[in-house]
């Protein structure tokens, strides 16, 4: 069917590239809301951390 429209086949690693893609897109959905708050979690914390030794530095000056 490719030869009629003139495309070329795809091979193995296209084809673990597609398998790969359609992995990811059925297992992402329900994954992204824990990883959004573990980001989340992850920037307030070094937020945090960057504004506790900002302060200290400027009680040190």
């Amino acid at each position: 069917m490719s030869r009629f429209f003139g495309c070329t086949p795809l091979g193995p690693v296209a084809w673990a590239g597609v398998a790969a893609s359609v992995a990811v897109a059925v297992a992402a959905p329900p994954l992204i809301p824990q990883v959004e708050r573990l980001v989340l979690l992850v920037l307030a914390r070094t937020t945090r951390a960057g504004r506790d030794r900002a302060a200290e530095g400027a009680h040190h000056e």
